[in-house]
């Protein structure tokens, strides 16, 4: 588990970061599309978001949202065609019924408003 929160992060830097028209910007593949051709990724994150490790689960969230706001920017059908495969692997009920309690419950709070 200790090396899936740093390769997490990293995928989650590469998607925010990419931007086709730059040349300079790493040029990698919409992960939306990924997703859609190998569902098995969105599987693991979302599976991810009950883990017991924290940084785990705030990893794969932010992975979640960065490839939502990437597709957002890229196409429309994209997009929805992404929601749909976390739809079904339950994102949001991962997301919702996460048992938390006290200050940790604000923090996730925080990260599902993001």
């Amino acid at each position: 588990m200790n090396i899936l929160r740093p390769a997490t992060l990293i995928l989650v830097i590469l998607v925010s970061h990419r931007d086709p028209a730059n040349p300079i910007a790493p040029q990698i593949p919409s992960l939306a599309s990924v997703v859609a051709q190998q569902p098995n990724l969105a599987q693991v994150l979302v599976g991810r978001l009950t883990a017991a490790d924290y940084s785990l689960c705030a990893n794969s969230l932010m992975l979640l949202n960065a490839i939502s706001r990437d597709a957002m920017k890229s196409d429309f059908k994209e997009w929805t065609r992404y929601v749909r495969i976390i739809y079904s692997y339950g994102a949001n009920r991962n997301v919702s019924v996460h048992p938390f309690s006290g200050s940790v419950n604000c923090r996730w709070a925080d990260l599902v408003r993001y």
